[in-house]
């Protein structure tokens, strides 16, 4: 394994991936595999400092150039981090503070529901992107993690509420949390096969149907704030403010929980189930969901 790859090995998979594009865009720019960049900053930093030529910031202030001209705003402090991260995980140091980065589009604040509103919002879409809907709501998954749901792995199935268990997309942490009578009901009526995915369609479906409903809801620039991860902020926004123990939030959510708070955490899945049935679910399902 080279140096390259035992870095990349460090991070979750979807981290990988993304740092794997950052390491190859920065390739394509320098001409040359980014070892050959990290053994010049090296070598440069062996010589008196008087006699140092800063190749560090020169190639990294034509880099974010480079990357200007070809991406997002957003993107460009991103791809930049990347190739410093490695410089790091080689010892190296790389700042980047004397390089002028390009100011970030402003986003839309998320929506703040209530649950109310987000019952009403969730009636006005179409399935399965509804169900997807419900089920973010009372579990408190991120859109790319409940399409990610399998028949095959409901083994709660019967239950209510049910556990769903998960390894998060974003962070590779493995967890369960639960969805109520309302997020089971739509579960059920969406399973089509004894295999497969449970909602088989992909998040662009989901994100689109979201915009086009919120646009005919309300004017905005920019960023959609009624966007899906809306709901994942509102899971979160109900308990908190319903009293629930932040901790147990944290961890239906599938948050990295600090070693020092693990024990806490510490209950059987039938804990679990009866936590979130008498101190979450009341706080996610609105009065007429069974109509929804």
């Amino acid at each position: 394994m080279d140096e390259v790859d035992s870095f990349l090995q460090s991070f979750a998979e979807s981290t990988r991936n993304s740092y794997a594009t950052g390491i190859k865009l920065f390739e394509q720019f320098y001409g040359k595999p980014i070892t050959e960049f990290i053994k010049q900053l090296y070598e440069d930093l062996q010589k008196p400092p008087l006699e140092r030529t800063r190749i560090g910031e020169n190639v990294m202030r034509n880099y974010e150039k480079w990357l200007e001209r070809k991406y997002a705003p957003a993107s460009v402090p991103y791809y930049m981090h990347v190739v410093q991260s490695f410089a790091r995980y080689e010892s190296i140091p790389l700042p980047l503070r004397y390089i002028k980065m390009p100011k970030p589009i402003p986003t839309n604040p998320k929506f703040k529901w209530d649950l109310d509103t987000v019952a009403a919002f969730i009636s006005l879409l179409r399935e399965p992107i509804k169900s997807v809907a419900v089920v973010m709501l009372q579990s408190g998954l991120a859109v790319g993690d409940v399409l990610n749901l399998r028949v095959e792995d409901l083994y709660d199935m019967g239950n209510v509420p049910m556990a769903l268990e998960v390894t998060r997309k974003k962070t590779g942490v493995h967890f369960y949390t639960f969805v109520g009578k309302w997020g089971v009901k739509h579960i059920i009526n969406s399973i089509q096969a004894t295999r497969g995915p449970v909602f088989p369609i992909g998040s662009y479906v989901v994100q689109y149907e979201f915009k086009m409903k919120a646009r005919a809801l309300m004017k905005y620039k920019g960023t959609n704030p009624m966007r899906p991860h809306s709901l994942r902020a509102a899971f979160r926004s109900f308990l908190f403010e319903g009293g629930v123990d932040p901790l147990y939030a944290e961890f239906f959510m599938g948050h990295r929980i600090p070693e020092e708070r693990a024990t806490y955490i510490n209950i059987p899945l039938e804990g679990w189930r009866k936590i979130y049935a008498e101190k979450c679910e009341p706080l996610l399902t609105p009065k007429k969901w069974e109509s929804i």
